[in-house]
């Protein structure tokens, strides 16, 4: 009884942080935690729903490649690791060599510490591949002088062959990206100047076509003798004499 009257006075005593935290990790503390808690769960199951259908039409679908050319990155890194092909078969087999070479020689320096790790050349791959990248993880050490001095050449190595081809990559990267921008950049361009030249053949368009409306509404008043020759613009003059002459010789190559 004593603990459930505490509980309320523990709950004034909170700051607004504490509150907060209490509110997300406990929903029935108060009606607005559980609206929260209700309204996560909905976008949870949203998220899923759509997930679901997602993978659905990604199982479905009769060529799963095309994915790929609709992502901007993907196809920005595909050419670049196209354009670094011979840079990265250098890394790799730089690498290749290096683990051979290293765990070789580890081996060998180690084999006779009691309880080592290096039991064999393929298990202190794992070794060389953690040194080379500069991770160290630790879980395998050498214990003795020299595999201390192979570990710490491999590690040197490791930077330098790592870091020898990784400037060109980059520079790759940087040069079919900046291009992949501009050509995004002409085509927004393109698409803007074709959307302008529509607009101008429209109201040009619109324009013609009022000014032969105009055009066929004075002829057919002049017809009518509603308008007199002084009463007709020049263009009219003109469509006059053009109409004239075609007339002349319609005649003359039908005679």
């Amino acid at each position: 009884m004593e603990e459930r009257i505490d509980a309320p006075e523990k709950k004034k005593d909170m700051t607004f942080r504490q509150k907060m935290w209490t509110a997300f990790e406990n929903p029935h503390t108060s009606t607005t935690a559980l609206i929260f808690y209700y309204f996560f769960v909905l976008d949870t199951a949203c998220v899923v729903i759509f997930t679901i259908e997602y993978l659905f039409r990604l199982y479905a679908a009769p060529d799963r490649c095309k994915f790929v050319r609709h992502s901007q990155g993907l196809r920005i890194l595909g050419y670049t690791l196209k354009s670094c092909a011979s840079e990265l078969g250098f890394l790799v087999f730089s690498l290749a060599m290096a683990i051979i070479i290293f765990s070789t020689i580890i081996y060998y320096t180690e084999k006779r510490v009691p309880d080592t790790k290096f039991t064999s050349i393929p298990a202190a791959f794992w070794y060389t591949i953690v040194t080379l990248t500069t991770l160290g993880y630790g879980d395998f050490v050498p214990y003795t002088v020299m595999g201390k001095v192979v570990g710490g050449i491999c590690s040197l190595s490791g930077v330098l062959v790592i870091a020898l081809p990784v400037p060109v990559i980059v520079s790759n990267f940087s040069r079919i990206y900046h291009q992949n921008q501009r050509a995004d950049k002409r085509k927004a361009l393109k698409k803007a100047r074709m959307a302008r030249i529509r607009i101008v053949k429209n109201a040009s368009g619109q324009v013609l076509s009022n000014r032969r409306k105009g055009y066929e509404q004075r002829m057919h008043d002049f017809e009518l003798g509603l308008l007199g020759p002084e009463q007709l613009k020049d263009e009219d003059i003109f469509q006059l004499q053009h109409h004239h002459l075609l007339m002349c010789l319609h005649r003359a190559t039908v005679c």
